[in-house]
């Protein structure tokens, strides 16, 4: 399953009905998320896997990062390439799209700061991420 086959599942042309129980986009998701723990368990059984150094793989803050991606960049994107700005209720039902397929796919989206998943906070949680991922902290 690649990002273009996922993406296409997901995001259907008829509105959200593509992700919702039962449909192929749920379907993809789940699948993807079966895949992660996988993929998780693998590399742990494996044994050669530094816990304490480089964390459990596929990680909440990984997974994050990468839902925080498909949710921003497009948004920011268009702006750049464009200059067209989308509204601000677009830009808030992208994201929450964006939210409940990260919940779909095992991401935490839901820890208490559901504000931070908001145009406001995900610009703030990029950044973070960005300098943690270059300059992980000891």
């Amino acid at each position: 399953l690649d990002t273009g086959a996922f993406l296409s599942a997901c995001m259907g042309y008829d509105g959200v009905e593509y992700i919702m129980p039962g449909n192929v986009g749920w379907e993809t998701i789940l699948h993807v998320r079966i895949l992660h723990a996988k993929v998780r368990r693998s590399i742990l059984r494996r044994g050669d896997w530094d816990i304490q150094k480089l964390g459990i793989p596929i990680n909440q803050e990984d997974m994050a990062a990468t839902l925080l991606a498909f949710a921003i960049n497009p948004i920011e994107g268009i702006k750049l390439m464009s200059g067209v700005v989308i509204d601000t209720q677009e830009q808030e039902d992208y994201l929450a799209l964006w939210r409940y397929i990260g919940w779909l796919i095992g991401v935490d989206t839901d820890d208490g700061r559901r504000t931070e998943f908001s145009l406001l906070g995900t610009n703030t949680m990029t950044t973070t991420h960005h300098h943690t991922t270059m300059r992980p902290l000891d």
